[in-house]
């Protein structure tokens, strides 16, 4: 409309169309296109910009509004010399000089200043580019990361099963443990059998004598018992879900993606807290990137054993039960649940209410009124003799 004037604390030139004469619905009228014409002949729209923008190209979309669609306009920029943009990139000299050209309160006009805001805006543009590639490095560790999970992922979904995987896996667990506890250039001395068969019976329901296989084969070496151990493991397990069937294919697919699911999870959440951190290594004389790089590969190499390990923990600690067996458990859990309640029913006490007789007469009902204690003796002062026979002062002897 003619004369209207349009307040905007951030225009960036999109979102509302300015129309020189005001929107119309439909067809425009005689009214519409003499408003059109008063407002071409004042010039069309004028911008008045009261600071300008990091981004010399959110400026130029701010002035392209007063020439939309080949309309006349016109865009002019008050800026103060105290505005964050002029008083970071601008030099102070280069300010005195400003100052001391312009006279009082007047503006100051000069192509210097225009080519100094210009060249203070592309020294942020770049500085925000930095950030964004920086920022951009350390998502690509990221993102590496997430895309060898993903495709992890994709491989248990749409494979048929992965038994050839899980025993593999069970295999290399097995000898891991066994070498942990038997190394391979080590002596019977330095063996920690207890231990591993503790680790065996505790964490995989795996339970191995191997002091009584050391004592009765004595040449028996440490791949021997990494061996045997595997086997042995391999052997259960085959056993355990023997009665499922082709239910297991699915098991161990269900079992593995959850686990990877869950440390997943975690460590997307120390990647942040490592990423958040990761700063302080520049007091050391690193560079915190090339650090994060090297600490999330290794974090990343740690999760994927502990996935490993844990799906097999899972697989030979997990117990099956029937139908009828959940069944039957449901029947004993009401049936105690049951026995609780009724035994909780005969162990409380009744309550009964006072009954009143009613030949009692209502003198007796009344309650009474305290009776007044009446001294026989008199009072003893402090310092009269004391009533024991002491001879003592009242105060000195019972009256302490």
């Amino acid at each position: 409309m003619p004369g209207a004037v349009t307040i905007a604390t951030n225009m960036a030139g999109r979102g509302t169309d300015i129309v020189l004469g005001g929107k119309t619905e439909g067809k425009k009228d005689s009214n519409w296109v003499s408003q059109n014409q008063t407002v071409l002949d004042a010039g069309g729209l004028h911008i008045l910009g009261t600071e300008r923008h990091e981004s010399r190209r959110i400026d130029n979309q701010l002035r392209g509004r007063a020439g939309r669609q080949g309309d006349p306009g016109y865009s002019k920029f008050f800026l103060s010399l105290e505005d964050d943009l002029l008083r970071l990139f601008i030099s102070d000299s280069r300010r005195g000089l400003f100052e001391r050209i312009g006279m009082g309160d007047d503006h100051i006009e000069h192509k210097m200043l225009s080519r100094g805001i210009e060249n203070a805006q592309k020294r942020i543009e770049n500085r925000n580019f930095d950030l964004r590639k920086n920022l951009l490095e350390y998502d690509d560790v990221a993102n590496d990361q997430r895309q060898a999970v993903y495709q992890l992922r994709d491989q248990l979904l749409f494979e048929d099963e992965i038994s050839n995987s899980i025993n593999e896996l069970i295999e290399d667990e097995f000898t891991a443990i066994s070498y942990d506890a038997v190394p391979p250039e080590s002596v019977e001395t330095q063996w920690k059998l207890e231990e591993l068969e503790e680790e065996l019976r505790s964490s995989f329901k795996l339970n191995l004598s191997l002091a009584d296989k050391v004592k009765s084969d004595r040449s028996i070496l440490p791949k021997d018992i990494a061996f045997y151990v595997a086997d042995e493991a391999s052997k259960f397990y085959k056993s355990k879900y023997a009665h499922i069937g082709d239910n297991l294919k699915m098991l161990e697919k269900q079992v593995m993606l959850q686990v990877l699911d869950n440390h997943w999870k975690d460590h997307l959440a120390e990647m942040d807290h490592l990423r958040q951190n990761i700063g302080l290594r520049a007091y050391a004389q690193k560079n915190p990137k090339n650090e994060y790089k090297r600490e999330a590969y290794e974090m990343f190499e740690e999760m994927l054993q502990t996935i490993n390990t844990e799906t097999v923990k899972v697989l030979f600690s997990l117990e099956l039960v029937s139908e009828e067996e959940i069944n039957e458990l449901k029947e004993r859990a009401l049936e105690e649940q049951k026995k609780q309640q009724s035994l909780s029913s005969e162990n409380q006490p009744t309550l009964q209410q006072p009954t009143i007789d009613q030949n009692i007469s209502s003198e007796q009902q009344e309650p009474k009124a305290p009776q007044t204690i009446k001294r026989n003796a008199p009072k003893l002062g402090r310092n009269d003799p004391c009533h024991c026979g002491s001879g003592k002062k009242f105060k000195h002897c019972c009256g302490k």
